[in-house]
């Protein structure tokens, strides 16, 4: 034992760091080793069980709060040991209509259980005709509705109120979210109000001729007062110099009433008077 500790090519001093450190390995081993109780004599050559430590660590430390007082402050360090909470997801509350035996698509005649525009906005249509036909079942904001069919809020809060989705500005995301409505179902809810599709153009013409006449008015008007504006600065009243009238001979117009009469040799404006 003695050659092969001299032929390692230690030193001495590196011997003795490696017998304390062999030393202090035993030592932690002999403390984290607790004893199976035993409950009978077979339980006696049992394996020993090692105890699990934990990560966890808290260091309390005193802090000076400058109030008269020290505070007790704990540090936890470490890794605790736990097990991760399983989420417990609530019951979905928006239910999804499913079409009965007798749902049937209003273009194809086919029946169906579930549908994109059934689920959002009411309309029996499969989701394979509005795959097909998407120019059919175009969305429109509620601005262009209103703009295009003539509507107003109360027509869309009827007894039936028209079902809409909700979508981020595409202009401004800061901006308020758009209400987006099914242009077939607005059309029809049109026609309800105005009694027709040719009611609602002819609606739209007297508005487009009470506007053209509003705007014709309001042209006029401010163009009436241009010319006001631009008469006042182009002329203006000499004020320098008072005018006095010149008289000349007055004439008798009425003897019995003492009626006479002047005339201006400047500027020519008679004057008529009484003489008492």
């Amino acid at each position: 034992m003695a050659e092969e500790e001299a032929d390692d090519g230690l030193t001495e001093g590196q011997r003795l760091r490696m017998r304390e450190n062999k030393a202090r390995a035993r030592q932690l081993l002999k403390q984290r080793v607790v004893a199976r109780p035993a409950a009978s004599s077979s339980h006696e050559d049992a394996p020993p069980v090692i105890a699990k430590k934990s990560k966890v660590e808290k260091i309390e430390s005193m802090r000076d709060t400058g109030a008269g007082f020290f505070a007790i402050e704990e540090e936890v360090v470490g890794e605790p040991d736990y097990r991760p909470e399983i989420p417990r997801y609530e019951p979905f509350d928006h239910q999804i209509p499913l079409g009965d035996a007798e749902t049937r698509c209003t273009t194809c005649e086919h029946p169906f259980k579930i549908s994109y525009l059934l689920d959002k906005f009411a309309h029996p249509v499969c989701d394979s005709c509005h795959d097909r036909n998407k120019d059919d079942f175009a969305l429109i904001t509620k601005t262009t509705a209103k703009c295009n069919y003539l509507l107003q809020d109360a027509h869309f809060e009827r007894e039936q109120p028209l079902k809409f989705i909700m979508k981020s500005n595409p202009h401004n995301p800061r901006w308020g979210s758009m209400k987006l409505f099914l242009e077939c179902q607005v059309k029809e809810r049109a026609v309800q109000v105005h009694g027709s599709e040719g009611a609602i153009e002819a609606e739209g013409r007297r508005r487009d001729e009470r506007m053209c006449e509003s705007r014709r008015k309001r042209l006029e008007k401010s163009v009436k007062q241009l010319r006001r504006e631009v008469r006042s600065s182009t002329w203006s009243k000499d004020t320098s110099a008072a005018h006095h009238h010149h008289f000349g001979h007055e004439t008798c117009v009425d003897s019995d009433q003492d009626l006479y009469t002047r005339t201006c040799l400047t500027c020519g404006y008679s004057d008529t008077y009484e003489k008492l």
